[in-house]
């Protein structure tokens, strides 16, 4: 019976086996198949892996810019808030804060 640790040893024989059997010009065909795997395997390895980084690194900056843009839009709520409850008009809150006058008054109508 074939240990598990094995069967990856012979398995390779047997492909060696096939391919000692090939004439010339099969070993050859042969070769040149293998080179081309391993060339585009090689290839596909460098592209990914050179390509990972450079989309972590985007994910990253996508990251902060929506991190930003979110501290910015609740900064500008909280401000929008305070001045709503010190009854400022609606149109220099939406100046103020950029928020439109529908979102200010749905804020009011939360108060």
């Amino acid at each position: 019976m074939i240990d598990k640790s094995q069967e990856g040893v012979f398995k390779r024989l047997l492909e060696i086996a096939e391919v000692a059997q090939y004439d010339k010009k099969e070993q050859f065909v042969y070769q040149e198949s293998l080179k081309d795997y391993w060339d585009l395997k090689s290839s596909m390895e460098t592209y990914f892996m050179e390509g990972k980084e450079e989309g972590r690194e985007l994910g990253r900056q996508e990251g902060r810019q929506e991190g930003i843009e979110e501290g910015k839009k609740e900064q500008a709520i909280k401000t929008a808030i305070t001045l709503l409850k010190s009854n400022v008009d609606l149109s220099i809150i939406s100046t103020s804060t950029e928020l439109s006058v529908e979102e200010l008054e749905k804020l009011k109508n939360e108060l």
